[in-house]
């Protein structure tokens, strides 16, 4: 595919060279199919389309770069509203066949996954460049499309996890284009691209630098858990605490409307986020948790465990794995019938069964490895009875 495109571009460079002079409605007019086509994923013709107009030079009577067109909300030069597209087209090409390789190297061809992801590659770089010509181009284009160029400079860069290259371009953004309206997004790739590089201290302070500037809600949220994260794999628990209890602190979820919890649910549905925030905030109570047992501070965890079906009980999986949590770490730390009081107060408080009978299952296999197999085969009986019908899906 992506070799077509390029010989779809390099033949559109010359076409309206040797054509008569156009007018200004023929341009827009062709900017609007390659728009049509665009939107359909036809990027094969969407750039050739755009190739011909970007490489339609000026005329005596005609001057291209003053004619306008939209994107959206946004009114363009069309030759820079051209520009942009080829690079969003070369864009979504790589992203198609990087999602390709990605689905065949899952199906065991290694072989053709390389390529297919070597071809994503070499489309993503042509995007880049198409991006970087506005982005350099300070006397055609707008302030406002050079910076957005150069943030999808950064988005294709986190994209095919060129995480050093997220750094360096976003540090670009914000060094050319101070105070611009992408300068959180920037923040919030870096800090990621960080965190996922390993550089925990680089994440921590990004993330810091984000909530100084950033009234993004969603952004915020997911930088203070980050954060959390990032103190953990540096081994400083109190300073994850803090991180996690900023999130947790900031929400009283009863006192939120129904509309507004909705919202939330939305959110997720439309791909803004992969949790509600309700969601991130019951697993950052864990985490605070976690960072208790990790101490061997029981009662303290226990405590922070037991926030979670208190105030969370809607997130039934985060409500689970509290109590999974909990339980090993009283097993752990106080022995088998401590830890077994747990699991049954659980096997009372949730509701799923395929939850309550694997944590049946699990008293029993805990008795029997404690050597009290009467007990065991006692509780065993137990989890048939109850769940008889549901044992395959259970395991």
């Amino acid at each position: 595919m992506l070799q077509l495109l390029l010989v779809f571009a390099t033949i559109a460079t010359g076409f309206f060279v040797s054509r008569t002079v156009p007018t200004e409605e023929l341009l827009q007019d062709r900017f609007a199919l390659g728009q049509k086509y665009y939107a359909a994923n036809d990027h094969e013709n969407s750039v050739e389309v755009f190739s011909e107009i970007e490489s339609t030079p000026n005329y005596t009577l005609l001057n291209v770069d003053q004619i306008e067109v939209a994107i959206d909300d946004l009114v363009l030069p069309l030759r820079v509203a051209a520009t942009y597209q080829l690079g969003n087209s070369y864009r979504n090409v790589g992203r198609t066949l990087l999602a390709r390789a990605r689905s065949i190297a899952e199906g065991g061809d290694s072989i053709q996954a390389r390529l297919r992801r070597q071809e994503s590659l070499a489309a993503f770089d042509q995007a880049r460049d198409y991006y970087r010509n506005l982005v350099d181009d300070d006397v055609r284009s707008p302030r406002h499309v050079r910076v957005m160029s150069q943030y999808q400079i950064v988005r294709a860069s986190y994209q095919t996890e060129d995480y050093e290259g997220v750094v360096r371009e976003s540090r670009i953004l914000l060094d050319r284009f101070p105070g611009s309206a992408y300068e959180d997004a920037a923040l919030y790739d870096r800090g990621w691209a960080y965190y996922h590089m390993g550089s925990s201290r680089d994440a921590i302070d990004t993330f810091e630098e984000l909530l100084a500037v950033s009234d993004d809600a969603l952004k915020r949220d997911r930088s203070l858990f980050q954060m959390g994260e990032s103190y953990i794999q540096l081994g400083e628990l109190e300073q994850a605490r803090n991180a996690y209890s900023g999130l947790v602190n900031q929400y009283e979820f009863t006192a939120l409307s129904d509309r507004e919890l909705l919202e939330m649910k939305a959110q997720r549905l439309r791909g803004l986020v992969q949790e509600t925030t309700r969601e991130l905030v019951a697993k950052a109570q864990i985490r605070i948790a976690d960072s208790f047992a990790d101490e061997g501070r029981v009662s303290e965890a226990i405590a922070a465990y037991s926030k979670v079906p208190e105030k969370y009980p809607q997130e039934t999986l985060v409500v689970q794995k509290s109590y999974d949590n909990m339980a090993t770490m009283v097993l752990e730390q106080q022995g088998v019938d401590p830890g077994i009081r747990i699991l049954r107060q659980a096997i009372e408080q949730v509701d799923d069964i395929y939850f309550r009978g694997r944590a049946q299952l699990r008293i029993a296999g805990i008795l029997f490895r404690d050597e009290r197999y009467r007990a065991a085969i006692d509780e065993y009986q137990v989890y048939r009875r109850a769940y008889g019908s549901q044992t395959r899906a259970i395991g």
